[in-house]
């Protein structure tokens, strides 16, 4: 005849590990979202909370979301935290669509870089949340990994033809006209190309940009001196040229700073989580710096002497530094 003692510690063991399994679970889900954490991180009042929901909380709070008692707004990092959510869901102790949550969220910051791993590691959470629940916003990211691989295959066929600079403008969209308008607001970050005819581009760095008063005026054009189509990394703008200070790459290869005027510009990526470029306009854009020399020609981002001799204070920001 069976021992109902040991029927009743069996059942009692049963109900203590659902009870633990609660528990480890509300500790890796955040207070504020309901979702198990993805990015966790620990907050002054010691509860473990999604890094965008505690950070957005913080900024008009300044008490704990669990206990009401005051907090301040330091956080930090809890990977070890994240590490507890993967073996739950690896133990299938997670139902399908908190998993599938979790994964597609996963993918979404290493996608943009809020956590590590890149592309790659996306791809396999967008697999992962797939085979769990099939969802729009997963569809829609994994359609775009697969285009992404279709243009790896096409570049590669490109450049074996020959004509990788011309599909690239196809698949980037840089197919478009130059600036028509002058943006002192560009984000610092953006990326601009000077455009390809040659004679234009004499034209427009001879004389001010509109609402100029001063042209940038970077004088002959050797042949070496080849400017069409380079692009470059928006670090300022200059108002008094009406122009951008670009950080970019000479035909030395070496990082250096140049000033183009705005109408010369196409426009190729607005970058709008970088900083508001400098403005500072007390200089005259034009200082030298003789390692700029290559075989005793200067290279192309150098554009020393370019202002009047009535404004010669020199800014290595606006020059080829």
């Amino acid at each position: 005849m069976p021992k109902p003692a040991k029927r009743a510690r069996t059942d009692d063991a049963g109900a203590s590990g659902h009870m633990l399994a609660s528990a480890v679970l509300s500790s890796v889900t955040c207070p504020i979202s309901q979702a198990l954490v993805v990015d966790p991180v620990m907050a002054e009042d010691g509860a473990i909370y999604e890094r965008d929901q505690i950070t957005k909380w913080l900024s008009s709070n300044n008490r704990s979301p669990v206990t009401n008692a005051a907090m301040g707004a330091r956080l930090v990092a809890a990977q070890n935290t994240r590490s507890l959510v993967e073996s739950l869901l690896e133990s299938e102790s997670v139902d399908d669509d908190a998993a599938a949550a979790w994964h597609a969220a996963s993918a979404r910051k290493k996608i943009t870089g809020a956590l590590p791993g890149g592309i790659d590691a996306a791809k396999v959470h967008l697999d992962r949340a797939a085979a769990l629940d099939s969802s729009t916003e997963c569809d829609v990211l994994r359609e775009a990994l697969a285009l992404r691989d279709q243009h790896k295959g096409v570049l590669t066929k490109a450049a074996a033809a020959g004509v990788t600079r011309e599909v690239e403008s196809i698949l980037s969209g840089r197919t478009r006209s130059p600036m028509t308008a002058w943006r002192p607001d560009l984000k610092a970050g953006a990326i601009i190309r000077l455009i390809d005819d040659r004679d234009e581009l004499k034209r427009l760095f001879g004389r001010p940009a509109p609402g100029s008063q001063k042209a940038i005026n970077i004088g002959p054009w050797p042949d070496y001196f080849r400017p069409e189509g380079r692009e470059g990394r928006v670090v300022g703008v200059s108002e008094k040229y009406r122009a951008y200070r670009v950080s970019g790459r000479g035909m030395n290869g070496r990082e250096m700073k140049m000033i183009w005027p705005f109408d010369a510009c196409i426009l190729i990526v607005e970058n709008n989580s970088g900083n508001p470029p400098d403005s500072s306009d007390d200089s005259d854009d034009s200082s030298s710096d003789d390692s700029d020399i290559i075989g005793g020609q200067r290279s192309f981002f150098d554009l020393s002497g370019t202002a009047d001799s009535d404004d010669s204070s020199s800014d290595s920001d606006d020059s080829s530094g």
